[in-house]
């Protein structure tokens, strides 16, 4: 194995230990708050209702975290990252999006899978830069 690709897997195994975490309820309120509001949720009419709702899309989403955790591990390079994230886009999860909760979650994946795409997009450029830049020395 190249050195380059050696230096590529373990920056693909940093980057994936680090992005798909799991979240906490807590930490993520404001992004879930954000989410609902980007979407034009009003409500829930209680506290203890929006509560269960924001669970439900902590849940779900950590468990698709560690889907792409597990996913990801066994992709070789950044380019094989891309394509396994892309291919997971316009997937929808929770059987039916029929419920608010749903439809967040997967605002939520995609949102993440699109951020996710681009970061590994830009270190697969500045890689290759750089290792044009050690090719010319």
């Amino acid at each position: 194995m190249p050195s380059s690709d050696w230096s590529e897997s373990i920056v693909l195994a940093e980057w994936v230990e680090k992005e798909c975490r799991h979240l906490d309820l807590i930490a993520s309120w404001e992004t879930l708050l954000s989410v609902y509001d980007t979407l034009g949720f009003i409500g829930p009419a209680t506290d203890d209702e929006r509560l269960a709702e924001f669970k439900t899309v902590i849940t779900e989403t950590n468990k698709f975290l560690t889907r792409m955790r597990s996913g990801l591990s066994k992709t070789s390079s950044v380019d094989d990252a891309i394509e396994f994230l892309v291919s997971h886009v316009n997937t929808s999860d929770m059987k039916a999006v029929r419920s608010r909760p749903a439809i967040a979650y997967n605002k939520l994946k995609q949102r993440w899978i699109v951020q996710s795409v681009s970061t590994l997009m830009e270190a697969n450029e500045q890689m290759h830069v750089e290792e044009g830049e050690r090719d010319v020395d």
